[in-house]
C-alpha cells in the first residue's frame, strides 16, 4: 500500500498583508509533480485545508483545483481542521456524492456510521481508515451517544474516548494478512514542537491529547501543527505541516511531504520530500552598510534595519536594495531608543492610565506627539458617560409582555 499523506494547505492565508496564493499553487504543482511519481493507493489531506471557515470564490477554484488533480491519481480524503468549517465540508460531501474519489469528513462520526472508511487494493489488501477531524471544545457530535459527546467532560478525556472508540473498532475483525491500518487525525499532541503561526488557543493545554492515545495503527497521519516532524512518543506517523511557510516563525522549517508504503502486519516505511520551489520568508538584521552587502531574491522579506535615530526613507532605501524581493515589513531599530530604555526602569504598566502608557511607550519610539494626543482624546471618549439608546419598540413589548 502506498500512501501520500499532506496537510495544512491554509488557501487563503496571507502573510504580513500578502497573499500567498501564488505560492501555494506552485506549491501545490510540485505535490503533483510527487504524487505523479509515487503513483499512491490513498492520499490523506490532515486538515486546514482553508485558511478561513467562509472561503472566497478564487479559494475554492485553486483548492478544488488541487484536490480534482490529485484525485486524477488516487482517491482523496480531506478531513476538517480547525481553520476549517466541518459545515461546509459537509455540504461538499452532499454536492460531490458517495460515488466521488475526493471525500470530506467535517465531524468525528462513530465507528460504524462512517467514521472508520475502508478502501480495497489489488491483491485482496485492504485500509482500513479511522478519521478524527478536529473538534472544537464546546461543541456536540451529532450520532454519537451522550458520554462521548457531552461537552461538560473535559476536552483531552473526550478526545480520548473518541480515539478509544476507534481504536476498539479498527481492531474488531482485524486480520493481519489482509488489513492496513491508518489513522487521520488534526489534533495537538502534547509534546509537539511548535512554530509561531498556529492558532494559540488550539495549541494550548485545553487541547492537547497525549501520544499514548493514538490508536495502534501502521501510521498515524495528522495536521495542525506547522512544523513537519515524527509524533512525540515515538507513535508510529508526523505532522506533515503546513506545505509553505505561513509566517516567519517557520522560515527555517524544511516543508515536506511525507510519503508512506505499509504493507498488513508490517510497520511502515516513510519518506519525506521536500519541496523545494516558492518563496521563503527571509528576515535580515544589521546596519544599512550591513545589509546593502547582502542579497534577497525571490522572497518575503522582513528587515531589521540598526539606525542612530529616526529614518524617514527607511522604506525607499529598502525598495532600492532589495528589488528583487516582497518587503513585508522594515523595522526601525534605533540604538537611541534601545540605551533610552535600557538605562530606565520602565514603570509597571497597570500603575498608569491609557495616555500615560502610551506617551511611555510614544517617547521609547520616537512617535509624534499628535498620537499621544490622539489617545488622550479617545481616553475622554471612554471617560463620558454611557447612554443607553431609547428603543420605543422594545418597551412597547415589554409592557405587553408584563399585561
Amino acid at each position: 500500500m502506498r500512501l501520500l499523506h499532506t496537510s495544512d494547505w491554509h488557501i487563503g492565508v496571507t502573510t504580513r498583508g500578502v497573499s500567498r496564493a501564488g505560492d501555494l499553487a506552485s506549491a501545490l504543482d510540485e505535490l503533483l509533480e510527487v504524487c505523479g511519481d509515487f503513483k499512491p493507493d490513498l492520499i490523506l489531506h490532515s486538515g486546514d485545508l482553508f485558511h478561513q471557515p467562509r472561503p472566497q470564490v478564487d479559494e475554492l477554484e485553486l483548492a478544488w483545483s488541487g484536490l480534482r488533480r490529485l484525485s486524477e491519481h488516487a482517491p482523496v480524503v480531506v478531513i476538517a481542521g480547525n481553520h476549517d468549517s466541518p459545515q461546509l465540508f459537509d455540504f461538499f460531501s452532499g454536492m460531490l456524492g458517495s460515488s466521488s474519489k475526493i471525500q470530506f469528513v467535517g465531524y468525528p462520526k462513530a465507528p460504524n456510521a462512517g467514521g472508520i472508511l475502508k478502501f480495497s487494493l489489488r491483491g485482496g489488501e485492504m485500509i482500513k481508515l479511522a478519521c478524527m477531524p478536529f473538534v472544537h471544545a464546546n461543541r456536540m457530535l451529532p450520532g454519537w451517544d451522550g458520554s462521548l459527546g457531552n461537552r461538560l467532560i473535559a476536552y483531552s478525556d473526550r478526545i480520548m474516548r473518541l480515539q478509544k472508540a476507534y481504536a476498539e473498532s479498527l481492531q474488531k475483525s482485524y486480520s493481519a494478512q489482509r488489513d492496513i491500518l491508518i489513522y487521520a487525525a488534526h489534533l495537538f499532541v502534547d509534546g509537539a514542537s511548535l512554530s509561531t503561526s498556529e492558532r494559540s488557543l488550539h495549541v494550548s493545554d485545553t487541547y492537547a491529547t497525549r501520544a499514548s492515545a493514538i490508536p495502534p495503527v501502521s501510521y498515524a497521519a495528522f495536521g495542525h501543527i506547522h512544523k513537519p516532524q515524527a509524533l512525540p512518543g515515538g507513535a508510529p506517523g508526523r505532522y506533515a505541516g503546513s506545505i509553505i511557510p505561513i509566517d516567519f516563525g517557520e522560515e527555517n522549517d524544511v516543508k515536506e511531504t511525507v510519503l508512506v508504503e505499509a504493507m498488513p502486519g508490517m510497520a511502515a516505511r516513510l519518506r519525506q520530500v521536500p519541496f523545494s520551489k516558492g518563496r521563503k520568508l527571509v528576515t535580515l538584521e544589521g546596519s544599512k552598510a550591513i545589509l546593502e552587502a547582502q542579497s534577497a531574491e525571490n522572497c518575503l522579506l522582513r528587515l531589521r534595519v540598526h539606525t542612530a535615530g529616526a529614518d524617514p526613507g527607511l522604506a525607499d532605501w529598502a525598495t532600492r536594495v532589495f528589488p528583487k524581493a516582497e518587503i513585508v515589513e522594515v523595522c526601525e531599530m534605533r540604538a537611541t531608543a534601545q540605551a533610552t530604555t535600557a538605562a530606565r526602569t520602565a514603570p509597571a504598566v497597570e500603575n498608569l492610565s491609557l495616555r500615560e502608557a502610551f506617551a511611555t511607550y510614544a517617547e521609547e519610539c520616537g512617535l509624534g506627539a499628535d498620537l499621544v494626543n490622539l489617545v488622550g482624546d479617545l481616553e475622554s471618549l471612554l471617560d463620558e458617560e454611557e447612554v443607553v439608546p431609547a428603543l420605543p419598540e422594545l418597551t412597547a413589548l415589554s409592557a405587553w409582555t408584563n399585561r
